[in-house]
């Protein structure tokens, strides 16, 4: 499923004639023209999710600033490997570009295993933002913060359940940190996860913030802690589970753009800067983190190394969980 995303029209073709009399007969003629057509942003879930709002946020803005549409491609399937797949076999020429996620990472520990490495075939560009997950618990749980839960989850080793969409390893890895044994119980989606949390069927449930933010705020579910190291700018009032003094638990969700490796430098560095001017504006911002995205532009050598460290790390922590992948 596909959508354009509108761009601004520009008056770039006599800026690109005037900068090439300036700068004389080396200046890169590819370079300046780009972009000269649309741009398809590859994106690998269908459409509605979590991931598809953020790449359509994206792209609207960035689409402005380069003077193209950006043509939002919805490509499902395989833990995402359907949609990398198609993104890092396409032309290294800067109009197939992916909207990518931590999952290019934790895909090796959890599986499926892609049949494929993104750091060798793909091109990194940017860091789009990074997610914080949330455990929530229906409002008449007995507990109401992360010391009360840990508390409750040492006194019932087994009996507290959490339930969540294929985050069993978030839901283990909040165990190991923490000391605790609580029970995770799978769900095929988010909502259905929620809504037994709602009604008291399990005690907790734990999602991105952004799939927790409507339930939150209508009072429905009340928060007990966010995963990362810092608090989530949509939920400044939660503290993280390390706030507590008992707990290690730290994980998040990024998403980024990369390209097809080959990808030229100037290409990278000028998409790369779009998106910084993209993700800097302070409206953008706002707007952002009132739905729960913290914004994060990266150098393209950060994203690298972040999915370098983010792919070790788990490894390293499924080898410690006894994790094999599908889990």
């Amino acid at each position: 499923m596909t959508q354009a995303i509108p761009s601004t029209p520009r008056r770039r073709l006599l800026a690109a004639g005037a900068t090439a009399l300036a700068l004389g007969p080396f200046t890169s003629p590819r370079a300046q023209a780009y972009p000269t057509r649309p741009i398809k942003l590859i994106v690998p879930y269908p459409p509605g999710g979590t991931t598809d709002l953020v790449a359509r946020a994206f792209a609207e803005p960035l689409a402005r600033e380069l003077g193209q549409q950006i043509v939002v491609d919805n490509r499902p399937g395989a833990a995402t490997h359907i949609g990398t797949d198609a993104a890092m076999r396409s032309a290294p020429d800067g109009y197939t570009l992916l909207l990518s996620t931590s999952g290019l990472a934790t895909n090796f520990a959890t599986g499926p295993v892609p049949p494929f490495d993104p750091q060798k075939t793909l091109a990194p560009i940017t860091l789009i933002n990074q997610m914080a997950f949330v455990v929530c618990a229906n409002p008449s749980a007995p507990f109401s913060n992360v010391r009360e839960l840990l508390a409750a989850a040492r006194a019932r080793p087994g009996r507290i359940t959490i339930g969540s969409a294929s985050l069993e390893y978030v839901a283990r890895l909040l165990n190991a940190q923490s000391g605790v044994d609580i029970l995770h119980v799978p769900y095929k989606g988010g909502a259905a996860a929620m809504n037994d949390a709602m009604s008291g069927q399990i005690d907790l449930a734990v999602a991105l913030v952004p799939v927790m933010l409507p339930q939150i705020r209508s009072g429905r579910l009340k928060p007990i802690g966010v995963s990362t190291d810092r608090r989530a700018g949509a939920l400044p009032q939660v503290p993280t589970f390390i706030e507590s003094g008992e707990s290690s638990f730290r994980v998040d969700s990024w998403y980024g753009l990369h390209g097809p490796a080959g990808l030229p430098r100037p290409l990278v560095r000028q998409l790369s800067e779009a998106a910084r001017k993209v993700l800097t504006q302070p409206e953008f911002v706002e707007r952002q983190r009132a739905i729960g995205s913290d914004l994060l532009w990266s150098t393209p050598e950060e994203l690298a190394m972040r999915l370098k460290n983010d792919t070790e790390e788990a490894l390293r922590i499924a080898r410690e969980l006894k994790l094999s992948p599908g889990s």
